[in-house]
């Protein structure tokens, strides 16, 4: 099935704030993209630790409460990956009625970097993204399995055409050292003037998040 829309994409500087990029979903859809500043007064290290972690979750069942039967939080990580980097994506699923996964991967490649749980009429902002060149994925459904990773009904399963690319550049000065990160943020659904495409993929063309 044809992907509907196209997007247009936006740059610009913002000193001591970011870089935004709007991407979006399956029709017409939006990637912003924009630098943010960071300084530094002390130049004894390049780049400072900055670690972002986030518990995955593992569902409790009992006799009363299956896996299948439970709706994650907004932010429920079902893969993650070390997150030491400056760049940020935000995801945006605010026009939706049906929930979200959303998953990152190497350029090339299928294997699930990092893989979040977006609810209809929600966002969620992922942390300390490495430089890289990646694909995102995203599926929307309702009735989430936690045992299989997939959405057991009315589920489609969408692919970004254009890949994202996160960079972070460091600046030296005498006195300070600059560091400016990308922040992307996109979209999953249909915007008038969109500047990104997305592909409607089958199930296994789709990212495997099962352990």
């Amino acid at each position: 099935m044809k992907s509907k829309g196209g997007k247009y994409v936006k740059e610009k500087l913002i000193l001591f704030i970011a870089v935004i990029v709007f991407f979006g979903g399956s029709k017409l859809i939006n990637i912003t993209r924009a630098f943010t500043h960071h300084y530094i007064t002390s130049l004894n290290g390049l780049k400072p630790t900055i670690i972002f972690t986030n518990t995955l979750i593992t569902i409790a069942q009992s006799s009363n409460l299956t896996a299948s039967k439970i709706r994650p939080e907004t932010g429920t990580f079902i893969k993650d990956s070390p997150r030491d980097g400056y760049c940020i994506l935000t995801i945006k699923n605010q026009l939706n009625n049906t929930d979200a996964i959303a998953i990152l991967t190497p350029l090339g490649s299928k294997n699930p970097l990092i893989a979040v749980y977006i609810r209809s009429r929600d966002s969620f902002t992922i942390k300390g993204i490495r430089d890289g060149t990646y694909e995102l994925y995203f599926s929307l459904g309702e009735e989430w399995d936690d045992k299989i990773r997939r959405f057991t009904k009315k589920a489609i399963y969408e692919h970004f055409e254009d890949p994202l690319i996160f960079e972070t550049i460091y600046e030296k000065y005498s006195t300070y050292i600059s560091i400016k990160y990308t922040h992307l943020e996109v979209t999953l659904y249909e915007v008038i003037g969109g500047n990104t495409k997305t592909k409607r993929i089958s199930e296994k063309e789709f990212p495997d998040l099962r352990p």
